[in-house]
């Protein structure tokens, strides 16, 4: 309970921190324990339903709606390995053989939207690394983080290439 707790101070400590969320609560009592205060939380300006807890001076954020509303994915996988945080990719709109599509895809903004929530979710691991004690699971959430880099690395590269060479001319519509 302790790690799971652990991670998820870590994930939403970095969370916050990526995303420029006011510090907050979340309506879960540790038991035992008193809450120094609530807070609003808010995201891009938009409020999240919940609000965070402060607790013997550490904040503690509602995760599902931190995650949501920075577009990430979470899910509980156990007990052992508590709540998972990742980006999700974004999905160009699907178009039936023959058809144009009406919203067109900027594979620029698509590529800066992975790289901003893949630095949210680095971020976020190093906190969560920060806070382990637990070799095995310290290793375990390294591995994460050095993938994570690896993928920001090679998006990185992606825009790089995609801003460097020249854009094509505007085809006119028949």
């Amino acid at each position: 309970m302790k790690d799971l707790r652990k991670y998820l101070i870590g994930a939403m400590a970095g969370a916050v921190l990526a995303t420029a969320v006011s510090a907050g609560a979340a309506s879960i009592v540790p038991i035992g324990k008193k809450i120094d205060s609530t807070y609003k939380v808010t995201v891009d300006g938009s409020p999240l339903p919940n609000q965070a807890i402060v607790v013997e001076g550490k904040s503690y954020i509602p995760t599902t709606d931190v995650g949501t509303a920075t577009g990430m994915k979470v899910q509980f996988i156990n007990k052992s390995e508590g709540i998972r945080m990742t980006s999700q990719e974004p999905v160009a709109p699907s178009v039936e053989p023959g058809q144009s599509s009406s919203v067109p895809v900027n594979p620029v903004m698509v590529l800066q939207v992975n790289i901003t929530k893949t630095k949210n979710l680095i971020m976020a691991t190093q906190a969560l690394l920060a806070e382990l004690t637990d070799p095995t699971e310290k290793a375990r959430v390294q591995k994460d983080l050095d993938e994570q880099k690896a993928k920001l690395a090679d998006l990185e590269a992606q825009l790089a290439a995609l801003q460097a060479s020249p854009s094509p001319s505007p085809t006119p519509a028949p």
